[in-house]
């Protein structure tokens, strides 16, 4: 006789305490849909690949205004895998990351988060103030901001992470 297994695959909460960094990055890695002027990448910290694509998931189901929600498909340099989510650059931008977050809070025991952005070497608590403070959420200001960021001035840690790498595995 064939038995039917019935999977039951949900989160409740605490499911994911101690696998989430509570430091997120903003504007951190560019985005997939488009333009960078449009969008703002918000990249969570994930200690395992499979919670990951759990809270992946979990946020793709949720309420919050976003454009897309996406797993990196290997390790940073610390191990753990990302989870992007890429919200449009406008005025309700703190109100959708800011959801995104409270809700991801209650399954990871997260009670304060805090952030890093560009322009930001260490990581602060992430509140309206801050956020409005340090995230460009106008498509047009962000734009010219960015357009004299050319490849000689000040060049991107993230980006230099990457080129330091490529030209290693070139040399290797």
């Amino acid at each position: 006789m064939k038995q039917n297994k019935i999977v039951n695959e949900h989160l409740s909460e605490n499911d994911l305490k101690w696998l989430v960094d509570d430091g997120v990055l903003i504007d951190m890695h560019k985005t997939k849909l488009g333009d960078d002027r449009d969008y703002i990448v918000v990249s969570i910290a994930v200690n395992d690949r499979t919670p990951a694509h759990d809270l992946g998931r979990f946020i793709e189901n949720g309420i919050y205004d976003f454009a897309d929600v996406e797993v990196s498909p290997a390790t940073d340099e610390q191990g753990r895998y990302l989870v992007y989510i890429e919200i449009k650059r406008d005025a309700d931008a703190y109100a959708a990351a800011s959801g995104i977050l409270k809700d991801t809070g209650q399954l990871t025991g997260i009670e304060q988060w805090k952030f890093k952005t560009i322009g930001l070497d260490d990581y602060i608590p992430f509140d309206e103030e801050s956020f409005n403070q340090y995230v460009i959420t106008d498509p047009a200001e962000y734009e010219q901001q960015h357009a004299n960021n050319g490849e000689d001035s000040n060049i991107n840690p993230v980006k230099e992470s990457i080129r330091s790498r490529l030209k290693f595995l070139l040399n290797y």
